[in-house]
């Protein structure tokens, strides 16, 4: 009888045999996190524009308008010691002390994104061993460029045509209609502060509510459905004015561009100059990049949101992921929370080729034709020219030959 049995056993253990190998195979090659990029934006701050509530003059005295509070230094150290625990402590994808070949800092050259850079590293890497002693925060570069040339960070800033294409936006019909829908509100606002409201001035009021309302302060008049009408308002503006396709090419691509360029390199770890590339930057940089990668921001960024790209990659295949806020996103040109990175550079290929920076500067039909055809017609021009004086020229000494002939034969 076992004799009988005996191919079955055999069977089943060349069965169970295949089966241990084919698993050592797949577990000799696991994916492997190499390259992270990371987009925050800075911490709570004071009101950015003019003190509109009552009392904002005091509270914020020692502030100053657009710099960080207290509250918001310590949320960037704490994002900081969140992205530690996760990269660090249990992903082991960084070192646990500071090695600069690793790491690539940029931040808008503005004070509270500089010093949110600053208390994201402090949390990233507190108090440890570095070159110049122990127990001292290592010192970390941070990369930065003038406001009025970062392209990178503050696209929106500096793209005119996004400007011209906000505007068109604000006479469209969807747009004149909420505004005559939340009319009664603006008016009850603009009575309460004593300033014209309207969606076209609306960042003002919401700025000063918003920023107040986070750090706990008693606003008169401005109740929790005040608060949420005026966060509901901005939300969808916020959403309005960020359309996918053109205008996050224009105003996001530069710094897709950029990430997408370190994460190829980051694809083959010795040509990788940082794996973890880290940005400092505003609510409209987040908008900006969402809007390039084809996800159409709902609502306006919190302070210290951030947008992390992850790239992980084996011998035989790539994942990359987007997470926002601690939440993975549907990558709508990938159909799916994740793919691979042949297809997310396939799918934002269109948001980083030039000259998406040069669309900014396209002011009209106008100028799209003195821009075009001008400096054509200028080439044409001096051509025809030229060709005119060598005619001139060479007649002139045909000329002249003859009438030197004519009188050495006189």
């Amino acid at each position: 009888m076992f004799s009988r049995s005996r191919p079955v056993v055999v069977s089943v253990v060349l069965l169970l045999v295949w089966i241990t190998l084919a698993t050592s195979r797949v577990t000799e090659d696991p994916l492997r996190l190499r390259f992270v990029a990371t987009l925050f934006r800075h911490g709570a701050r004071s009101p950015l524009l003019q003190y509109y509530l009552p009392g904002d003059q005091e509270r914020w005295k020692e502030v100053g308008p657009g710099f960080l509070s207290h509250f918001g230094k310590g949320q960037t150290v704490w994002l900081g010691r969140e992205f530690r625990k996760k990269y660090i402590d249990r992903e082991k994808f960084l070192s646990p002390e500071f090695v600069n070949s690793e790491m690539y800092v940029r931040s808008s050259d503005v004070d509270r994104s500089l010093m949110s850079a600053q208390g994201f590293l402090a949390g990233l890497y507190p108090h440890g061993k570095s070159d110049i002693g122990s127990n001292v925060i290592p010192l970390i570069p941070i990369h930065s460029m003038e406001i009025e040339r970062d392209f990178l960070m503050l696209g929106r800033n500096l793209c005119p045509e996004y400007t011209r294409m906000v505007e068109r936006l604000n006479n469209e019909t969807i747009f004149l209609e909420k505004n005559k829908q939340i009319k009664p509100f603006l008016q009850e606002m603009s009575n309460l502060f004593h300033t014209k409201f309207t969606l076209h001035n609306f960042t003002y009021l919401m700025d000063s509510v918003l920023t107040n309302h986070f750090h706990k302060f008693k606003m008169n008049g401005i109740d929790d459905d005040a608060y949420n009408k005026i966060k509901e308002i901005g939300d969808w503006l916020t959403w309005y004015h960020y359309p996918i396709g053109a205008s996050g090419r224009m105003i996001g691509g530069s710094l897709l561009g950029d990430i997408v360029k370190r994460m190829q390199e980051c694809k083959t770890p010795s040509f990788c100059r940082a794996k973890f590339a880290v940005y400092s930057g505003h609510d409209i940089t987040i908008t900006s990049l969402l809007s390039a990668l084809s996800i159409r921001p709902q609502n306006i960024p919190d302070f210290s949101s951030y947008v992390t790209i992850e790239l992980y990659t084996s011998k035989t295949e790539s994942l990359v992921k987007i997470i926002y806020n601690g939440d993975e996103l549907l990558l709508p040109d990938c159909g799916a929370k994740s793919c691979s990175l042949e297809a997310f550079i396939q799918a934002t290929q269109n948001s980083i080729s030039p000259p998406h920076v040069d669309e900014c500067f396209i002011d009209s039909s106008a100028n799209d034709f003195q821009n075009k055809y001008v400096p054509q017609f200028s080439v044409v021009t001096i051509s025809v020219f030229i060709i005119f004086f060598l005619i001139c020229s060479f007649v002139l000494l045909q000329w002249r030959s003859k009438s030197l002939g004519r009188m050495i034969r006189l």
